[in-house]
């Protein structure tokens, strides 16, 4: 495909609204939920699909699928405070990648925000010898694009190390390591340094 016409198409990606949908255990787009999620995430950063599900009904945490016309396209999960909006889960289906559909669920993301901060993690940047170093990059690269800066601070769960983004570097740290704590009940030895 020509370079201008995967501009106009990403241009037209992004003037469209993708369909929201809350994501209920038991449904087809559960289902497809489930897949991506196996399918994008190593096991030791997933956490229970009943667990997000559960979570997802209380106050405050919301578990949603995306849609173009009715083709799933990705999911969020998303812890909400007064305070801080924290994206612990984005997956966009393989297929769909590099077609705008990333930062068209980010900026949703970011308006339902409002002025609260957006926070997120990714695999560290400092660790040179690991096997997916460019993919990691290309990660940030893609959050930079959308407005999210890299902090000096980490998120540390079990023995798990990931570094935070954000879009406002105010980003209260302990209001986010309270956040966490309290929607994982302290069961994943979570802190933020």
């Amino acid at each position: 495909m020509w370079r201008h016409q995967k501009i106009i198409r990403r241009l037209l990606v992004r003037e469209m609204t993708l369909e929201v949908r809350n994501i209920y255990p038991l449904t087809p787009t559960f289902k497809k939920v489930a897949s991506l999620y196996e399918a994008a995430f190593p096991v030791e950063e997933r956490l229970p699909l009943w667990q997000l599900s559960w979570n997802s009904l209380k106050n405050g945490q919301s578990f949603l699928a995306y849609f173009d016309q009715g083709v799933f396209i990705g999911f969020t999960y998303a812890i909400c405070t007064d305070n801080l909006v924290y994206l612990l889960f984005l997956a966009v289906k393989e297929s769909k990648q590099s077609q705008g559909y990333g930062s068209q669920i980010l900026a949703q993301v970011k308006k339902k925000a409002g002025e609260r901060p957006c926070v997120l993690t990714i695999e560290p940047l400092d660790e040179e010898q690991v096997s997916n170093r460019a993919q990691r990059l290309k990660r940030l690269a893609f959050y930079e694009r959308n407005g999210y800066q890299a902090l000096n601070h980490f998120y540390f769960e079990g023995s798990e190390r990931y570094q935070i983004l954000t879009t406002d570097k105010s980003l209260s740290l302990v209001d986010l390591e309270r956040a966490l704590a309290k929607t994982f009940l302290g069961r994943y030895g979570i802190r933020v340094d």
